[in-house]
């Protein structure tokens, strides 16, 4: 209500007749605080129209103040704020590039000595990160890490973003990690912010989250069961049901045990693996970016169960999400060749189960493929050749006897 009533007065205001100045400064002032009451009621009541409204008087606030004006940069970081909030409701990336160009001049024209230098960093980061996000250029994700050193080294321990900036650092060095395969970047990714966090912050779930995949991603460099171990389910257990990260977490969480099952062979890992992913993929809405993988890897679980344990059931379940999974990816995707061999290595294991001569013709299918999109000199062309190679001589010895049997 009080938003309201302040909204309100501030149009009121704005709607005054004003003198000489009113397209300059006085104006512009006006159109930031009413900018400034529309961005707190989006945020307070998620309204779209508040945030459009906000975007509005934020550009016209801009519109009205000259290049050298000393509150041009902080004008400027008010519409790249409300732009990247509009991208992250909407998707629409021209409100992603905007946010990144409004947030860089505002940075250009702010001195290292000014108090809000570190926010500023911070926030064009943000963006930074976003951007690498939504298109997955890595040149965006080495400026987001220029970003926040930088803001790190101007912002106090005792201050209370502190651990925020920390959180988002080391998820930019696992993102690079995952991109590079630089140990030094797991390492970067440490546990200060998590340190730093209170045990009630808000944050407290997803920043456990965030090393857990650390942990899991080390693990995977090293081989060490002890950071399998940390990846644990704290983070789980602090997030509520109807949480919009539960999918994620849950998701997370399925790699320790999964990793863990092929380590140790303990079955109840495999089981809790198979029971995370399937919550997970209950979470996940159709069109989500990560539906490809949770599917596939929720079939590769499969198989291990039914190699562990021969139902029937597991196999076919494999299949079909293994199938569901490679018809959501596109044409030239660089994990095209993965989910092939993955799929033609289930058919594989029917044919040997079932005997039946079409579940073999599928994996040759499946494997001439990988075949034809693995490059000369790839790692895995001699196991992806040897695949193709078995499902073709067993091919053609059953041809062979179904011969032999009719002139028989």
């Amino acid at each position: 209500m009080e938003l309201q009533q302040d909204l309100g007065t501030k149009k009121r205001a704005m709607c005054q007749p004003k003198g000489p100045d009113a397209d300059t400064d006085a104006g512009a002032q006006d159109l930031s605080d009413l900018g400034w009451s529309h961005f707190r009621q989006f945020r307070d009541t998620k309204v779209l129209g508040d945030l459009d409204q906000a975007v509005g008087c934020f550009s016209r606030a801009v519109a009205l103040i000259p290049g050298g004006h000393p509150d041009l940069a902080e004008r400027l970081t008010s519409l790249g704020v409300s732009c990247i909030d509009r991208f992250r409701r909407l998707g629409a990336l021209a409100d992603l590039e905007k946010s990144i160009e409004y947030k860089s001049r505002a940075l250009a024209l702010t001195p290292n000595s000014h108090p809000y230098m570190s926010d500023r960093l911070t926030s064009l980061g943000v963006s930074y990160i976003d951007r690498y996000q939504r298109m997955g250029d890595v040149d965006y994700l080495e400026k987001s890490i220029d970003c926040f050193p930088r803001a790190l080294s101007l912002t106090p321990d005792s201050h209370p973003y502190m651990s925020d900036r920390l959180a988002s650092l080391g998820a930019c060095y696992t993102d690079r990690h995952r991109h590079m395969g630089e140990l030094d970047d797991l390492d970067k990714a440490d546990s200060r912010a998590l340190a730093l966090t209170p045990g009630d912050h808000p944050d407290m779930s997803r920043r456990l989250a965030s090393l857990g995949v650390s942990y899991t991603n080390r693990h995977r460099h090293m081989g060490e069961l002890d950071d399998l171990d940390k990846a644990d389910s704290r983070a789980l257990a602090l997030t509520p049901d109807g949480h919009p990260d539960m999918s994620r977490r849950l998701a997370d969480l399925v790699v320790p045990y999964s990793d863990r099952y092929r380590r140790m062979g303990d079955l109840g890992d495999l089981e809790k693996s198979i029971d995370y992913f399937s919550r997970a993929l209950a979470l996940t809405p159709d069109g989500h970016p990560d539906m490809t993988n949770r599917l596939g890897d929720l079939g590769i679980s499969y198989t291990d169960r039914y190699r562990r344990m021969g139902d029937a059931d597991d196999l076919e379940r494999s299949i079909d999400y293994k199938s569901r999974a490679l018809a959501l990816i596109p044409n030239g995707h660089p994990d095209m060749s993965h989910r092939l061999g993955d799929l033609g290595t289930s058919y594989t294991d029917r044919y040997w189960r079932m005997s039946d001569a079409n579940d073999l013709e599928k994996p040759i299918e499946c494997f001439s493929r990988v075949l034809a999109s693995t490059p000369a000199g790839h790692p895995d062309i001699s196991h992806r050749l040897a695949s193709l190679v078995v499902c073709v001589r067993v091919a053609s010895r059953n041809e062979r006897n179904e011969i032999r049997h009719h002139f028989v």
